[in-house]
């Protein structure tokens, strides 16, 4: 007889576990549901800005690819002009950088970010730089200069003196 008494008070226990299973588990969704306003903002602006973010996507996977076919077709263009290895190096990375840089102002500008401010800011951090670093930036221009040139010769002015043997 004592386990007649005994099934109502499992059945109960169980009944309680249950409820507790329950709440428990209530709460761990109710804590998954909970977001923090960032991430609220976060995602309100991906799901309202997501045909723009798609297409910002698209023009620097565009970008890329125009950026190495320009800087293909400026390697050939230029390997035909008498110009050494290095200095051509240089404005073909020159080139691809530029492109790169047209296509992520151009893919901001489609993901809803307001460029001119970061257009005028760079313009202005570059007339900044370009009066700290003039005496700097002629020695470069005059070394430039130089190499385009090409107003010396290797030995040239061992020649000039007439000094014989090497140097």
């Amino acid at each position: 007889m004592a386990h007649r008494k005994l099934i109502p008070l499992g059945s109960l226990f169980l009944a309680v576990a249950g409820i507790a299973a329950e709440q428990a588990a209530n709460a761990v969704v109710e804590k998954a549901k909970q977001t923090t306003p960032i991430q609220d903002k976060i995602i309100s602006y991906l799901i309202d800005h997501s045909g723009q973010l798609i297409a910002a996507t698209l023009i620097v996977v565009l970008g890329f690819v125009v950026s190495r076919t320009v800087a293909k077709f400026a390697e050939l263009w230029l390997a035909q002009k008498p110009i050494e290895p290095p200095i051509r190096l240089l404005a073909v990375r020159i080139v691809r950088l530029a492109v790169l840089l047209l296509a992520f102002v151009i893919a901001l500008g489609t993901a809803g970010a307001d460029v001119t401010a970061l257009i005028t800011g760079l313009g202005v951090a570059g007339v900044g730089v370009g009066l700290a670093m003039q005496g700097v930036l002629s020695n470069f221009v005059a070394g430039l200069t130089i190499i385009f040139t090409k107003p010396f010769r290797v030995g040239e002015y061992v020649e000039m003196l007439g000094v014989q043997g090497s140097v």
